[in-house]
């Protein structure tokens, strides 16, 4: 009796072998992503770059890993090739749970269309393009294996585009951050981006528009203020003087008030 069942689950387990090794080589293994691939156009220098952001998705036990990486790039084959080689643990740890973030400076690359490989290990290869234009950059991966694209779309700031917050914490300036929002989009050389082809909406690496064109900013929710009014809008110069006297007028006037500006040219202006 023991003979037959030994002889019965020896069968089975030969049975669910060989279906194992029948299994056909084409069938696609789900990996768990890893990484994040954000794109972004770092425009603090007055120039833009062009630039990868790389984090991992889980968090780390030190703050001081690091990711290792190698790019080849190819501008005259329009040829991107990205290998995430490994993910460094530190000799010192510095002791926090966080993600490791590093950030891989691209080329200046004419508009055109490049093939993008991005890789782990040289194991797992991920194929796709890069297309750039005028005002986008768009990236298309045929797979996605260990990686995840945050956002395949990242449009240049066009021209003359100002944007911005006012923030205040006490809730009786309310209608002296509404007043200065008027007062602001009443000027003259400050038009609406609404209906602008020039803008669309999407992801521009400082801000998203949403279908309505409304702002959200980057790192929002990390800004220290009860209250946020977000604004944007196209100036017609480069002379910012007279945004400039409207903020300053009315952060004079109520000192509970912050307003903070940027511009594409990576001008930053704060009252309060």
């Amino acid at each position: 009796m023991y003979r037959k069942i030994l002889l019965s689950c020896l069968l089975l387990v030969a049975f669910f072998t060989s279906c194992d090794k029948e299994t056909p080589s084409g069938v696609i293994v789900d990996i768990e992503d890893d990484f994040y691939i954000n794109m972004f156009e770092d425009i603090s220098s007055g120039t833009p770059r062009f630039q990868i952001d790389l984090s991992t998705i889980k968090e780390q036990e030190c703050l001081n890993y690091a990711i290792i990486y190698d790019l080849d790039t190819n501008v005259v084959n329009r040829a991107i090739e990205l290998t995430i080689n490994d993910l460094l643990e530190p000799e010192d740890c510095i002791e926090g749970m966080t993600t490791t973030h590093t950030i891989i400076p691209m080329p200046t690359l004419a508009s055109n269309l490049y093939t993008f490989n991005i890789n782990l290990k040289d194991a797992i290869i991920n194929e796709g393009t890069l297309r750039v234009t005028d005002n986008r950059y768009e990236l298309e991966m045929d797979t996605d294996d260990g990686i995840e694209i945050v956002n395949n779309i990242l449009y240049k700031i066009p021209r003359n585009t100002i944007w911005g917050y006012v923030a205040y914490n006490n809730g009786i300036s309310a209608d002296s951050a509404a007043d200065f929002i008027t007062n602001l989009t009443s000027l003259s050389t400050v038009f609406s981006i609404d209906n602008n082809p020039d803008y669309n909406v999407g992801y521009y690496g400082y801000f998203k528009l949403d279908d309505d064109f409304n702002l959200e900013l980057r790192n929002e929710e990390s800004l220290d203020a009860s209250n946020l009014i977000p604004f944007i809008f196209r100036h017609n110069s480069d002379d910012l003087q007279d945004i400039i006297d409207q903020a300053d007028e009315a952060c004079n006037a109520n000192s509970n008030l912050e307003i903070t500006f940027f511009s594409e040219k990576g001008w930053t202006y704060t009252c309060n």
